[in-house]
């Protein structure tokens, strides 16, 4: 009489292998998540979502009026000389891969130049620029993503 016996399965086991590996695997990625750096974009972002109309609509009004921004060692935002300057432009530069590097200037227009600013002394790589600004009394915006 032949004895051989045929492997049996054991599929109880193999289920609890499969659910723990995957319940090993879950809390890794979260450990992992947990030591991970999180910048928010900025710390008023709730308050800018609730302008995102007023944002968009100045952003087009910028458009409109033909401004656009010129890279090189001098950053230029060459805003058209007919347009009147209420008070100062506003600009951000935006690093996204490091914050710390985040500028916030508040400049006076040149008539002839519009903005200038060097670029000799900032890190090289993609920025964000957004300037804002009135004149006579409506806002304009202007962005762009920049390489320096």
């Amino acid at each position: 009489m032949n004895s051989s016996h045929a492997p049996r399965s054991n599929w109880g086991r193999n289920i609890v292998i499969v659910y723990s590996i995957f319940a090993l695997s879950t809390l890794g990625f979260v450990a992992f998540a947990m030591t991970q750096r999180v910048d928010l974009t900025s710390a008023d972002y709730y308050e800018q979502a609730l302008r995102h109309d007023e944002t968009v609509a100045a952003l087009k009004r910028g458009m409109d009026a033909g401004v656009h921004v010129v890279v090189g060692p001098v950053l230029q935002i060459v805003i058209p000389q007919q347009m009147p300057i209420d008070g100062r432009i506003q600009v951000r530069l935006a690093r996204a891969d490091d914050p710390s590097l985040d500028r916030n200037l508040s400049i006076t227009a040149d008539p002839v130049l519009g903005i200038a600013i060097s670029t000799t002394d900032m890190r090289r790589g993609k920025w964000r620029l957004i300037a804002e600004w009135k004149s006579k009394g409506l806002a304009y915006r202007c962005e762009s993503a920049i390489w320096i």
